[in-house]
């Protein structure tokens, strides 16, 4: 007992020199790696008791432990550190597997499919989204052969976050769970997610911007669209004016606007496809 509250009383001296901004506290924890994920997320429960952190330092210092840190997130979120976190303390744990990224982070973003707070659920959603999709086909995996049997929940939510990853390599595992699966929401949530990244696939590139003809000198001009504008009786519309330039800054001027264009269709796109209105996807 008297060095478990040795123990204690040295983690919470810690805490406060790290709270004072003592950075050779600060470096001491960071060099125990995962060891220290624990103790984190403890003081980030412990907000507002006087032996905690503030979150945003808490998110600072597991960011930069790095990946190896997402496994004792997932105990945390599994519930197996005996901590009663809250529903903001699980966000924030999320987010920083999303910003872990890569394969590390997988099985304890799996784990937060299942959390009973559908924030959770969404934000694990978002992560997984995130992911490269080269790592399409091992998320897809977890439907076909999980580590260990996974909830409806956990199905449907990986289901619907595959399907806003876009990844073309996890079709195949995606459309073998979906000729098994019998689950009917799982189901359509699979279906759902192979028909957006099917879409997502088959969206055609946006068109060039093509330039009108010059009208001929003989031809007749065409007539204009009365304007709301009241215009004066005696003002003559003033002469088009020709301004040249240089063919190669036309042509970088052109190349640009024809990437920003793109990049805002692409992204147009995206958006229509993720609020399901296909139609729109294809047009942008």
């Amino acid at each position: 007992k008297d060095t478990a509250k040795e123990r204690a009383r040295a983690r919470s001296d810690r805490l406060a020199k790290i709270r004072s901004g003592d950075p050779a506290a600060e470096r001491a924890l960071l060099k125990e790696g995962a060891r220290a994920v624990p103790g984190l997320i403890q003081a980030l429960s412990a907000k507002g008791t006087g032996d905690g952190l503030p979150p945003v330092k808490v998110k600072g210092l597991l960011i930069e432990i790095g990946p190896s840190a997402a496994s004792a997130i997932g105990e945390a979120l599994e519930g197996l550190e005996d901590l009663d976190l809250r529903g903001a303390t699980k966000i924030l744990l999320v987010e920083v597997l999303g910003e872990f990224g890569g394969p590390q982070s997988i099985p304890s973003l799996i784990i937060a499919l299942g959390d009973p707070d559908p924030a959770v659920q969404e934000e694990a959603k978002d992560a997984i989204a995130r992911i490269d999709p080269a790592l399409g086909p091992t998320l897809a995996r977890y439907l076909t052969k999980p580590a260990r049997p996974l909830s409806k929940q956990q199905r449907k939510n990986l289901a619907d976050a595959l399907g806003k990853q876009h990844s073309q390599a996890a079709l195949p595992e995606l459309q073998k769970t979906l000729r098994t699966e019998l689950n009917p929401e799982v189901k359509q949530a699979l279906t759902k997610a192979v028909e957006n990244i099917n879409a997502w696939a088959n969206v055609p590139p946006p068109p060039k911007r093509s330039t009108p003809p010059a009208p001929e000198q003989n031809q007749p001009a065409q007539a204009t669209a009365p304007s709301n504008t009241p215009s004066d009786a005696g003002t003559q519309r003033p002469p088009n004016i020709n301004i040249s330039v240089s063919a190669t800054a036309t042509a970088t001027a052109t190349a640009q606007s024809e990437e920003e264009k793109a990049e805002q269709l692409a992204r147009e796109a995206a958006q229509h496809l993720e609020n399901g209105d296909r139609d729109k996807a294809i047009e942008a």
